[in-house]
């Protein structure tokens, strides 16, 4: 068109919260109605309800989480191998980010001795994913209790993982039984 960029002006009622992609998904909008608003030479509104607004905007990034998890005859969590695969959908938008904030976070508070991790962002045929609350954090922190409640039903028994203040926090775990109905918490 042809517009310097100093000379357009949009305006929005409001975001909505701090995440979800809309700080970042703007410009199918903005495709939308600049051409309009060229032509007729006035300012153009567009509403979205919120279906549309939910389709058009960005996701929380699903994961598919690969994991290996070594344990001792008691329980104790002793090694961790994770392989991470991101869904960023069809564009990159702040899938960087969320996988940056999934590699660091993934362990929780867990100290274990022997952690590996690894992480790939796949692009998909998708809509694009975009930051959504907790970055990457909550698709990935339970996977080492995870690992945990797996070494315990293995192992048959009842274990400690141990945080990374040492002696001063401990979790304790207690297997799953399927002649219980309600489990102790």
């Amino acid at each position: 068109m042809g517009i310097p960029q100093h000379k357009i002006t949009c305006k929005t009622k409001r975001l909505g919260g701090g995440f979800g992609g809309k700080e970042s998904r703007a410009t199918a909008v903005n495709v939308l109605i600049a051409p309009p608003a060229w032509h007729l030479r006035r300012a153009i509104r567009l509403v979205l309800d919120r279906d549309e607004d939910m389709g058009w905007t960005g996701h929380r990034h699903p994961f598919y989480i690969k994991y290996k998890a070594g344990c001792d005859a008691h329980g104790n969590v002793l090694a961790v191998d994770l392989q991470l695969y991101s869904n960023g959908g069809n564009t990159l938008d702040l899938s960087i980010g969320v996988l940056d904030r999934a590699l660091l976070h993934c362990d929780s508070t867990y100290n274990v001795p022997n952690f590996r991790v690894r992480g790939r962002i796949c692009k998909t045929n998708l809509p694009s994913n975009t930051a959504f609350r907790g970055f990457g954090g909550p698709q990935v922190c339970f996977c080492v209790g995870v690992c945990g409640h797996v070494c315990v039903c293995i192992c048959d028994c009842t274990h400690t993982l141990h945080m990374y203040l040492v002696h001063a926090l401990h979790i304790h775990v207690h297997p799953l039984s399927t002649t219980q109905s309600n489990p102790p918490l």
